[in-house]
């Protein structure tokens, strides 16, 4: 369940008429709607506080980031059954796939890379990148450091790492506390000379170095962030020129509508910044076309989507004993743009995509096969961006952009 002061900070979000379409089980007081809230008093001249969701309820964006850390809290001694319910165990296919695309490892007699896996708490994506650098590059240098938010979710991939062959007990000293914890400043994170992890927030990695990192990913985690678009930018920031940006999320199984070939803006105030492409809010830019396969994938769509609203917050109920946060998992599901959507957001932060050249235009039509995969009929995809190059010169032979 949801710790009591999670639950009451949405029982004060509830009271202030912040809540949207659904309620968590953990709050019902606060959820009745028979009175009209009371209006929000605003000083003359006074800017309203911005907003962002939180599954289907719009709350202030300072808000957001207790919120989220009281779900993963809650789910992060269970977090690998929390994706198998969610997935129906096909989330390890997907993860498999996500590192198999990216092939980490170091090429040729050239260094090791530098992996950094943002909201990576259980170690799950670092393990593998470790695993296939070793494995299929027989490469012993490159390292992942693992950094996430929430410290409950480190300490248990900590304690994950500490079976694996990455553990070393003359660096790790049988450590569980990540690095950057308030509680523990002495504690540097590592679990072995390959193998990290830190506390830290996705949207400001002020800890990590400009240009220094070869591959940046993020799984199942860019959607719980508070702005998308400070995510990229800082994902830009740190990756060296050549680098890879490479995100696995849950996604749309719809038909959506391709980047229009022109270009425009719309400001945005719920965390998803200002896009050059999408006008509309959410689902709206769901086109509507004709042919078999988008039948068919209409059709699957709302047989997912019924499954994800009345099955899964059900399952989480008995499996995890927790309602509440499988609700919200799967409504952020639903409130996360789509494919084209989010291409264009990361395009916005400076990415091109494999395939590109430097300094060509974003092509117009579906970025299906460019920017994004999709998986599993479209319930989710690896989105891939790129850092560019300064110059028209060959890239660093260790980039792993050169083989996507």
């Amino acid at each position: 369940m949801l710790s009591s002061r999670t639950s009451h900070r949405l029982h004060k979000a509830c009271q202030a008429g912040l809540a949207g379409r659904r309620c968590f089980r953990s709050a019902p007081a606060a959820c009745d709607r028979s009175t009209p809230p009371k209006p929000v008093s605003q000083a003359d001249g006074e800017a309203p506080p911005a907003t962002t969701h939180f599954g289907f309820k719009d709350i202030p964006s300072s808000m957001k980031e207790s919120l989220v850390g009281g779900v993963f809290s809650s789910v992060a001694s269970s977090y690998d059954v929390m994706n198998d319910v969610m997935s129906l165990g096909v989330h390890r296919v997907w993860k498999d796939s996500f590192v198999r695309r990216l092939s980490p490892g170091r090429r040729g007699g050239y260094a090791g890379q530098r992996i950094l896996d943002v909201a990576g708490g259980t170690g799950d994506i670092a393990l593998r990148h470790l695993d296939h650098a070793t494995d299929v590059h027989f490469d012993s240098a490159t390292d992942v450091h693992v950094v996430d938010i929430n410290g409950a979710m480190l300490t248990q991939g900590m304690i994950r790492a500490r079976a694996t062959r990455y553990y070393d007990a003359s660096v790790g000293r049988g450590n569980t506390t990540p690095a950057r914890t308030p509680e523990h400043p002495e504690s540097d994170g590592r679990v072995g000379p390959r193998l990290r992890f830190s506390v830290g927030n996705a949207e400001d990695l002020d800890f990590i170095e400009d240009n220094s990192i070869d591959i940046y990913t993020i799984a199942f985690g860019i959607r719980n962030v508070t702005h998308i678009d400070r995510v990229l930018k800082e994902a830009y920031r740190v990756l060296k020129p050549g680098g890879v940006f490479s995100c696995l999320e849950f996604s749309s199984v719809r038909p959506v509508k391709p980047l229009v070939g022109e270009s425009f803006e719309t400001a945005r105030g719920d965390g998803y910044g200002t896009s050059r492409f999408y006008g509309g809010e959410g689902r709206d830019d769901v086109v509507k076309v004709d042919g078999a396969w988008n039948t068919v994938r209409s059709a699957f769509s709302r047989v997912y989507e019924g499954y994800s609203f009345s099955v899964i917050p059900l399952m989480g109920e008995l499996v995890a004993g927790d309602r509440a946060s499988y609700q919200y998992l799967v409504e952020s599901i639903a409130r996360f743009p789509d494919q084209e959507r989010f291409a264009g957001m990361i395009a916005d932060a400076g990415f091109s995509f494999p395939g590109v050249p430097l300094g060509h235009p974003i092509p117009s039509g579906s970025l299906e096969g460019k920017a994004y995969h999709n998986l599993s009929l479209g319930i989710a995809a690896i989105h891939t961006g790129i850092k560019p190059v300064a110059t028209n010169t060959a890239q660093d032979k260790n980039s792993t952009s050169e083989h996507l």
